[in-house]
């Protein structure tokens, strides 16, 4: 049942990623919904759902782009690794570590991601406009992580992966 949660909420967040308009004001960053996805299973999960959801989301991603196959599935895959580092350390169901976890991943994946596509096919593209992407998914990661790792943890709760007990947020009634 875990498995299939966790597809079904990377479909949806690949859904709701890929009609969702760009601002041009935040350097046509996209929202951050996958990459919240598996930063969600990075600090409240296992480590490989993780993983899992960190190729598939990274799949979602690059196949809804025009991205070379398996760059977001690696970057993805390292973000959520690098979460699941912390969740020791963090108070992993609150919703500042969300907002801050959010904007510091979703800032650091898309700096990554502009440094593989730059190192390997696209060397044309500026440093300022990739610093300004990644800017605007700071913003946008500070903003949509809250919001994604609550309905992700709501989720769990209905379909009986993880208990009331084991996953109390405080935030969340």
């Amino acid at each position: 049942m875990n498995v299939l949660v966790m597809v079904f909420m990377l479909v949806c967040a690949a859904v709701i990623q890929a009609v969702a308009p760009s601002l041009s004001a935040l350097g046509e960053a996209r929202l951050p919904l996958l990459l919240s996805v598996v930063m969600y299973y990075g600090l409240a999960r296992d480590h490989r759902l993780m993983l899992g959801a960190g190729i598939l989301g990274g799949i979602l991603q690059d196949a809804l782009s025009l991205m070379p196959l398996g760059y977001s599935s690696f970057v993805y895959c390292v973000a959520g690794w690098v979460m699941s580092r912390f969740k020791d350390i963090v108070f992993v169901h609150e919703t500042i570590t969300h907002m801050l976890f959010g904007a510091v991943g979703a800032a650091g994946a898309t700096f990554l991601l502009y440094l593989l596509i730059a190192a390997t096919i696209l060397r044309e593209y500026p440093l300022i406009a990739a610093v300004h992407m990644s800017a605007g998914g700071f913003v946008l990661g500070a903003l949509v992580a809250p919001v994604v790792f609550r309905a992700c943890k709501r989720l769990d709760q209905l379909m009986g992966n993880v208990g009331e007990k084991e996953s109390s947020w405080s935030s969340v009634p």
